[in-house]
């Protein structure tokens, strides 16, 4: 397999992810306001699935514009689904798609050590279970079933899993290679098989209930199928027996009201309404503050965002292999190195030292050039997705200092 193209299964992987993980939305909207287009609930997110993988192989300069190209796009589908009968809050699914269309076009520009975001798993896991939580609720006070849309819930949910379980493995493999290089293709296939089996495990035994009731399910509805038709025969029989003639409908039976099924799925309502308060109310200051956050990372991240957008991979690798004065960089002054981001400054430094030091052999690694302390900090600086804090580029600066 051609490096190309496992680049374009991995970031794949991502773009199915996200598209999986806020699935639970357009289901639940449709179930609740247009349950005659459930049928049709893969449209939108194959749609933009489409979409997005196209956008992996659109230039840089040109992707901004094909992805408004592409919301366009969805947000045209909306409308014609609106026009054959859909409610206008519908239009909320294509809306929702857009953005995460918008939002999956720097990911053709990521490196092959760039992974995606646990936001995405974490996001689609809490819309999964509460939608399973809302179904619940709204089925003991309405009594109206949402069961139609649990084949999808689950399909989305064990798809985003092993997609991030893949992420993951990735990630582990890189880091226990320390970054110097590649892990081979064999442990790479080793571990892309155990994680797959295990999930599969996994899948298997937690459908075992949902196996057994389909069974019984479909043994009580043939067990009935052959009960009417012999029940049908017999009437008919009867019938013939008395010479004809068509059988009257049958008495109707009222029901009278039980005031005590109606008290205690009140209280039952009640308790679970209370319960639900006690768990979600203390998360709510926490909510507040990360919504807080993430609107100053959206304002302060835009131009970040147009040029990932418009960006093509390029292996840092390969910009290495340049002069020494390529590898040289810009130069910053003191307090234009303190604004850095702590990566970004470790990074720097390590590229300062570099050209400080004429003598370091070309293509030594971190581990070879400095000290047990700092070589750590640049290769999670370099490699790593983890966050880089303040204390490691500080760190890193400290351990730095002499050589």
């Amino acid at each position: 397999m051609t490096e190309k193209r496992t680049e374009f299964l991995r970031k794949s992987q991502f773009l199915l992810l996200m598209a999986c993980s806020v699935n639970p939305i357009p289901l639940l909207l449709y179930i609740s306001l247009v349950p005659g287009l459930l049928p049709f609930a893969w449209v939108m997110p194959l749609a933009y699935l489409l979409l997005a993988l196209l956008s992996i192989k659109i230039p840089g300069k040109f992707r901004l514009l094909y992805g408004i190209g592409g919301c366009v796009i969805l947000v045209g589908l909306g409308i014609v689904m609106m026009l054959g009968g859909a409610h206008w809050i519908s239009m909320a699914v294509p809306i929702l798609y857009a953005a995460v269309l918008m939002a999956s076009l720097p990911v053709a520009a990521w490196p092959s050590s760039k992974e995606i975001s646990p936001f995405w798993f974490y996001t689609g896991s809490i819309l999964h279970v509460g939608v399973f939580v809302f179904k619940f609720i709204y089925k003991a006070y309405y009594t109206v079933s949402m069961d139609a849309i649990d084949p999808g819930l689950l399909v989305s949910f064990f798809v985003m899993v092993i997609m991030f379980m893949l992420s993951l493995t990735r990630l582990n493999l890189n880091a226990s290679a320390n970054g110097r290089q590649k892990p081979s293709a064999f442990m790479w296939q080793k571990n892309l098989t155990l994680t797959v089996v295990f999930f599969a495990l996994a899948a298997l035994i937690a459908m075992v209930p949902a196996i057994y009731q389909t069974l019984e399910a479909f043994f009580s509805w043939f067990g009935s199928l052959i009960k009417r038709l012999i029940d049908s025969i017999e009437v008919q029989q009867i019938i013939n027996d008395m010479g004809g003639g068509e059988a009257g409908p049958p008495p109707e039976v009222s029901k009278e009201p039980n005031p005590l099924a109606d008290i205690l799925n009140t209280l039952f309502l009640i308790c679970g309404y209370a319960i639900l308060a006690a768990l979600v109310l203390p998360w709510l200051p926490k909510l507040y503050r990360a919504i807080v956050r993430f609107i100053k990372k959206l304002l302060s991240g835009t131009a970040s965002y147009l040029s990932d957008a418009s960006g093509d991979y390029e292996d840092e690798v390969t910009d290495l292999r340049g002069t020494m004065a390529k590898a040289k960089g810009p130069r910053f002054s003191s307090a234009e190195e303190r604004s850095l981001p702590p990566q970004e400054r470790i990074r720097y430094r390590y590229r300062r030292l570099k050209a400080r030091h004429p003598e370091w052999e070309y293509g030594s690694t971190a581990r070879e050039n400095l000290s047990d302390a700092a070589a750590p900090l640049y290769e999670k600086a370099r490699y790593s997705s983890h966050p880089i804090t303040e204390e490691d580029a500080e760190a890193f600066r400290t351990n730095t200092k002499r050589v």
